[in-house]
């Protein structure tokens, strides 16, 4: 089986691209037998996967979004002759006849359209109903989305395959005191803090954590660590520096995933009070990681957190401020949803969600798992539509 993989999300900082970086090593080492034309729309990664003998990697020079997935993936599948297209991100080839998945990330355009421009939800209705109905499978990461695709675009259930995502490997408790404090000293982390990782975006609510923070006692206040691009601007854009507070918040940027651990780690407890949710992979690395979490009781996220955190409405201050005070007062509650939650984190592995992953393709497919000659040796193609 010869599989066209779209891959123009694979550098992006954030969601999508950590979910496609971690998914493509781990298809190519978990099927050899198939072949994978790894499709890029910029250079950045090429010669990534070089050393697996089943991929051959292809930059499609094509000029926007749309045309690349529509006329230069349809064109690249029929140079290729490949069996099926599988995109990692929302949208498909319309005109091709090979078979094709999606992934779906989440729904928040069909649930909260007020949180994105207008254009934006006006290519959505129009083209994700289209996508929908043209592709033969689709991959959701909750079931929280699968529901919400069903119910809300009418989408046949038995069409979706829900797999959970996972944290990488490497979310896991640091322990090592000299990488600890290299990694606070890089960031000009205080020595106790509550953190989150999130972007500037209404619905991750940052406004809320905030003024719940505001609202703890002087007494329990340390510092509140946001991590993410963007979110020193943000803070300032919205008047959300409170006087009493402004010296406590840190803003460290954009965080190198391979120290993430460590700021997890080292953080006393993790708040994630998002409006809506579609997974949250944010909670699974701090479960992984031995950071007890605050969280929110809607969206995916009591999907996700199970018992292994504390819920609360994401739009009461007051709640959120109370939970967080539980939380800092009381060690032996952080030490039990710690526990918690690197039993919880367990539970979402890379390795199930490549087999459910392969197992779609491959059904999807409808062709054995075997060998087939490659169309070129493996290695990179330089192309573009006007070829």
């Amino acid at each position: 089986m010869r599989i066209g993989v779209m891959l123009r999300s694979i550098d992006e900082d954030q969601g999508i691209g950590i979910y496609t970086r971690n998914l493509i090593p781990r298809l190519l080492h978990q099927d050899p037998d198939n072949e994978y034309v790894l499709v890029y729309r910029t250079p950045r990664y090429l010669g990534q996967f070089a050393a697996h003998p089943n991929a051959v990697e292809v930059l499609l020079d094509v000029p926007t979004k749309l045309l690349w997935d529509q006329v230069g993936m349809t064109w690249l599948a029929h140079r290729y002759d490949v069996d099926l297209i599988f995109h990692t991100k929302f949208s498909v080839p319309l005109v091709t006849n090979r078979p094709s998945v999606m992934t779906l990330h989440g729904s928040m355009q069909l649930v909260h359209p007020e949180y994105f421009p207008p254009l934006d939800i006006a290519y959505w209705d129009r083209f994700m109903p289209l996508y929908c109905r043209k592709a033969d499978h689709l991959i959701s990461n909750s079931e929280l989305t699968t529901t919400d695709f069903v119910e809300r675009l009418g989408v046949p259930r038995e069409k979706i395959t829900t797999i959970h995502l996972a944290a990488d490997d490497h979310f896991r408790p640091v322990k090592d005191a000299q990488r600890l404090e290299a990694v606070r000293r890089k960031y000009g982390l205080p020595s106790r803090f509550v953190l989150s990782v999130t972007k500037p975006f209404p619905g991750k609510n940052v406004a809320t954590l905030i003024r719940a923070y505001a609202a703890l006692p002087p007494t329990l206040r340390s510092a509140l660590v946001l991590v993410g691009r963007g979110l020193d601007r943000y803070i300032d854009d919205l008047q959300l520096r409170d006087p009493r507070i402004a010296h406590e918040i840190v803003t460290p940027g954009w965080v190198d995933q391979d120290d993430l651990p460590a700021i997890y780690s080292m953080a006393e407890v993790f708040a994630f009070p998002s409006r809506y949710e579609e997974f949250g992979i944010p909670i699974v690395e701090a479960m992984a990681c031995g950071c007890p979490v605050v969280a929110s009781n809607t969206g995916a996220i009591p999907e996700v957190a199970g018992d292994a955190a504390l819920l609360v409405d994401p739009l009461d201050v007051g709640g959120l401020a109370h939970a967080l005070e539980s939380m800092l007062e009381d060690g032996l509650l952080r030490a039990r949803l710690r526990a918690r939650g690197l039993e919880r984190a367990q539970s979402f592995s890379w390795e199930v969600h490549v087999t459910r992953t392969l197992q779609v393709l491959h059904d999807v497919c409808g062709v054995p798992s075997t060998s087939r000659p490659t169309v070129r040796p493996p290695g990179i193609d330089r192309c573009s539509v006007a070829q």
